[in-house]
């Protein structure tokens, strides 16, 4: 969460109930759970070695935006991302290579 903590602002971790879900609007700020009324949510996680804030809407958009990046990045941990899969190979011209060349030779070639 972001929030206002004695006027500057913080990224601090939202509070969890028993139950390892989020409390709406809570947020715990030295140990303890308050309720800053200007907050807003956000998930960190690093892409190599910058570290991404994305900010979420609300609870329910944190919460799914967190799940969402946990099984991306268990994903591209077993290499099964788009970025990883092998590219496919550029089909070959080397049959219109030949026409291209004798056309270029001629039109380069000196007028008789």
């Amino acid at each position: 969460m972001y929030v206002k903590v004695g006027g500057r602002w913080r990224y601090v971790k939202p509070f969890e109930g028993c139950n390892h879900k989020l409390k709406p609007g809570f947020a715990l700020i030295g140990g303890l759970e308050t309720h800053p009324p200007d907050a807003a949510y956000y998930i960190r996680f690093r892409e190599g070695k910058k570290i991404v804030w994305q900010r979420c809407r609300n609870v329910a958009d944190a919460t799914l935006a967190r799940e969402r990046q946990e099984a991306y990045l268990a994903a591209y941990a077993h290499g099964l991302t788009d970025a990883q899969q092998a590219k496919p190979v550029p089909k070959m011209v080397s049959h219109r290579l030949e026409g291209w060349l004798e056309e270029y030779r001629l039109s380069h070639s000196k007028e008789s």
